[in-house]
Parts: C-alpha cells; structure tokens; sequence
C-alpha cells in the first residue's frame, strides 16, 4: 500500500456526484502572534492505493510532532471496500501549539512512514494596533 499525496487544508469538500476533491487554503505555513497558540481546526487528507493481492482493511497511525515533540498520535482506519483506491479525510481540532518550529504530519503503518506533509510555524510576536488616520 501507498498513499499517492497527504495534504493539510483549512477546508475539504468532497462532491461525490462527480467523485471530486477540493482542498480550500492549503496550509504550509502558520504566523502566530503568541504560543501557546490552539489551532481550532484543519483537516488531513490522503489518498491511498493499493495492489488487488494486497489487505483490503487496514489501520494507519497519525502522528502530528512539533520537532521532537509528539502532539497528537491516533489510529486511522483504512477501508478499501474492495476497491485499490480510497480517500481518507480526517478533521483535527483543538491542538494546541507549544512553540513555533516544524510541524509534521505523518501517516505510518507500524514502523513505516507512509507519506508526511511538514508545516511552518511561525512566531510573528503580538498583534500592533494601528490608529487610523483621519479622513483630510
């Protein structure tokens, strides 16, 4: 098994009548004005294939780490449904960012990694407030 692509996106929208993904705002990088910082949402997605002799029903771990730090770990159930291609969306929320550094988020099967997608988080310091000038 494979997983062809493993991307992070603010939204995903899935229209199943025409059997197409659209991933709004891909992530890459984070400004963060303050940590520790909670992420109130995202959403993980991958795509999956397999070979036909191979299992149809498998489970995955994501694992997200901020550099050496693991932050969320879970099991991902895999579900071919006797097909060699599926599209697994997961929804996170809630994570809570210690720091910035290099996010990871990875897909593995036991002690193989499988696919990853690595985020930028940034420290941008506090918001500034800005007078607006008056209108001449």
């Amino acid at each position: 098994m494979d997983v062809r692509f493993l991307v992070c996106a603010d939204s995903v929208a899935l229209d199943q009548r025409r059997n197409t993904l659209s991933l709004f705002h891909v992530i890459e990088e984070w400004a963060i004005p303050a940590f520790p910082w909670v992420v109130v949402h995202f959403a993980i997605v991958a795509l999956f294939e397999r070979m036909a002799n191979e299992p149809n029903d498998l489970e995955v771990q994501v694992v997200i780490q901020l550099g050496e730090q693991e932050l969320f770990r879970g099991p991902l159930a895999v579900r071919f449904q006797e097909r060699l291609r599926m599209r697994a969306i997961t929804e996170v929320g809630g994570l809570v960012l210690p720091n910035p550094g290099l996010l990871n988020v990875l897909m593995t099967l036991g002690d193989r990694q499988l696919a990853s997608w690595s985020i930028v988080v940034n420290n941008i310091g506090q918001p500034v407030a800005q007078p607006e000038l008056p209108l001449q």
